[in-house]
């Protein structure tokens, strides 16, 4: 059967259109999607070259999402993904489920083709994103029928891959920001109360973090001491600042400070930044701290720092969710 023949895939009525519990975004190294709000991550391996995103909802895996750069410049990208969306399976499971085949209407990711497999309850998806160079595959463990529809709307067709040249959002569990333009997966922690990513940056890096709830944070100890917890990691190659400069943001008040590398270091880490700027605002309003750290070569960092605040927490209806970066 050619693309041309396959007939689309069904999205389901109004009723598809928001989730019961409503939505919530994820956006990881590019990929941007929305998901039912009880789904939430369990498993992040890889970087935005090739990866993996786990999914569940209620302690059961759900939803994957795999995604490979196609490093080979002229491919039949419609061949490609059919031989890749039935790779790993025999010739009769092919041919018992080629008649399931359905395509997927995206803007961003196209040819995308769906296939459901009624025996093992679930659904893979796979298509080309064109933008990035890179295969994404999506494989959905099938549950409530509004669950169903849901996810097909606003995790197939509403899936987006975003420009690698341009700032790019992020967003998981109630961790969300926008990158500036160039920046690169390097790692995450993601425990329950203590979230943080780090990305590379040319000739530098950023590190966002949120720690909450902040009440039981700061009855632990001050603002001050975290600060000094927070800066400690970094002694080794930073001389410690002094007195922390009052700081004020849209997302409340908090504390800055900008530590300079040791002399010895100079010479043998030419490459490293020579200061490192830190932020650490109290989010009254969403009850944690937020922690930034950043650093670049022959850069004052500190604009792209508050337009990374104020750009922030996007995914909860911030100031920057009305509009693309």
């Amino acid at each position: 059967m050619e693309s041309s023949d396959m007939p689309p895939l069904a999205l389901g009525g109004p009723a598809a259109a928001t989730p019961p519990g409503g939505w919530r975004d994820v956006a990881w190294c590019g990929l941007w999607l929305k998901v039912p709000r009880d789904f939430g991550p369990y498993q992040v391996k890889g970087d935005a070259r090739r990866g993996q995103l786990g999914l569940a909802c209620d302690g059961e895996p759900r939803l994957t999402i795999q995604w490979a750069e196609v490093k080979r410049r002229k491919i039949n990208t419609g061949r490609l993904v059919r031989r890749q969306i039935f790779r790993g399976l025999g010739r009769r499971a092919a041919r018992r489920l080629e008649p399931h085949l359905r395509s997927v209407e995206n803007e961003d990711i196209a040819p995308m083709w769906c296939v459901c497999d009624p025996d093992a309850e679930h659904t893979r998806c796979l298509g080309f994103a064109a933008s990035s160079r890179r295969l994404v595959h999506l494989v959905y463990g099938h549950g409530t029928t509004l669950q169903d529809q849901s996810v097909r709307r606003g995790a197939f067709a509403g899936l987006a891959d975003q420009d690698p040249d341009r700032p790019q959002r992020w967003a998981m569990f109630d961790l969300s920001f926008i990158g500036p333009a160039g920046a690169t997966y390097e790692s995450s922690v993601l425990n329950m109360g203590d979230m943080h990513v780090r990305l590379a940056l040319q000739r530098g890096h950023l590190v966002v973090r949120e720690i909450y709830p902040a009440d039981l944070a700061l009855r632990r100890q001050p603002l001050e001491k975290w600060m000094e917890q927070l800066i400690a990691a970094h002694k080794s190659h930073y001389a410690p600042p002094g007195d922390f400069d009052a700081l004020q943001t849209r997302r409340g008040a908090g504390l800055s400070c900008r530590a300079k590398l040791k002399r010895r270091r100079r010479l043998l880490s030419w490459r490293t930044p020579r200061e490192q700027v830190h932020w650490l605002i109290h989010d009254q309003r969403s009850h944690r701290l937020v922690w930034i750290e950043m650093a670049k070569r022959k850069t004052d960092v500190a604009p792209a720092m508050r337009r990374l605040i104020e750009q922030s927490n996007w995914a909860e209806g911030g100031d920057a969710a009305a509009a693309p970066p």
